[in-house]
């Protein structure tokens, strides 16, 4: 008679350990493959894009956009609503809606936002004609027309408006986050350079113009405004002043642009943050698109009370 030994030996468990090892890292796998090129979760923190986004709303996102190498395949679309990683701001996720694609021509009117190239293409806003604020004091409701850049073009910085030397200087900026870059101003009365010249009764900074604070280096609306009350404040005169971008102390006269860019508009105009203050965002900082709302609870309230049950499973238009 045959004697059956069930005594489980040492190799008898390296071969369970292991599959339980691959089952692990199978599994591991598959989730990672979802979250980082398939879908991912977002909680909105903010009312950027109210009524469409909410303070409080858990969004499914697709991340097809923006995974190598469905982003060749996959392109952004017009109207679509985008997760967009923040320029500048690290691990920072807003939400807005895709207005007008690299080389679009855009402006804005009143409160209207038009897109040249696309002239079939509407954006609805919630803000009547009469209603907009005049340009001088805010560029919510007023922007001369803007060409997106594409990848290849290239910039003669010397040569540009305020408006389109800040923004041509952020998009430098994006492309190199790891270099050092400041803007700098030249003041001239009637052709004589002013060094030392201080700013006394503006509004937004007081000071010697070569000591303009960092947070204001690439906000286009300080520079247009302090322009306005150069020439004001020295009427008579011939003023100009002159802006020059520095890379690594290095000044910058012309540059070739490596992404595409995007104007994004958020769906709460009256106080949202979008490319009408900060200028176009590289296309590869889109980190997916919206879908639906999974769920969304209202901060501050207690969890059963929070639940807004009306928001559940809506999808994102």
């Amino acid at each position: 008679m045959q004697t059956i030994n069930s005594q489980t030996t040492p190799s008898d468990i390296r071969v369970r350990a292991y599959r339980v090892i691959k089952r692990l890292v199978l599994f591991l796998g598959v989730i990672l493959l979802v979250k980082h090129v398939l879908f991912d979760s977002v909680k909105v923190a903010d009312s950027l894009m109210a009524p469409t986004l909410i303070r409080g709303d858990r969004i499914l996102v697709s991340r097809l956009a923006s995974a190598l190498p469905f982003s060749f395949v996959f392109n952004p679309e017009i109207n679509s609503v985008a997760v967009v990683k923040e320029p500048f701001i690290s691990e920072n996720l807003l939400s807005y809606r895709i207005a007008a694609l690299p080389g679009d021509s855009i402006y804005i009117d009143q409160g209207v936002f038009h897109n040249i190239t696309r002239p079939d293409i509407s954006y609805a806003v919630s803000i009547k004609p009469e209603n907009a604020v005049p340009p001088e004091y805010s560029p919510r409701d007023y922007l001369q027309p803007l060409r997106l850049g594409s990848r290849g073009d290239t910039i003669r910085l010397d040569s540009l408006r305020i408006r389109d030397f800040t923004f041509a200087a952020s998009m430098v900026r994006q492309e190199n986050p790891r270099k050092n870059h400041e803007i700098q101003c030249r003041f001239s009365l009637d052709g004589a350079i002013q060094s030392g010249y201080r700013v006394k009764d503006f509004a937004l900074y007081k000071g010697p113009l070569d000591s303009i604070p960092q947070k204001y280096h690439f906000d286009y609306f300080f520079w247009d405004k302090l322009k306005a009350y150069l020439i004001n404040t020295n009427t008579g005169s011939d003023v100009e002043l002159a802006l020059f971008c520095k890379q690594n102390g290095k000044r910058l006269v012309q540059y070739t642009l490596r992404q595409s860019y995007i104007f994004f508009l958020s769906d709460n105009w009256q106080r949202g943050y979008d490319s009408r203050y900060i200028g176009p965002i590289a296309e590869s900082s889109i980190k997916g698109k919206a879908i639906f709302v999974l769920w969304s609870f209202e901060p501050g309230k207690p969890f059963f009370k929070s639940l807004r049950t009306n928001r559940l499973m809506k999808i994102i238009r």
